[in-house]
């Protein structure tokens, strides 16, 4: 059997990891609103 490996899923399975990527999607944005944007 053919088996589609995606790394989204298991990100998803770990609440910890989602919870750690959001937070640093918010600070990598942050970050770029206050350098670029000002």
């Amino acid at each position: 059997m053919l088996q589609k490996q995606e790394p989204r899923i298991d990100t998803k399975k770990i609440p910890a990891m989602k919870a750690l990527k959001e937070i640093c999607g918010k600070a990598t944005r942050d970050w770029y609103y206050e350098t670029f944007l000002k």
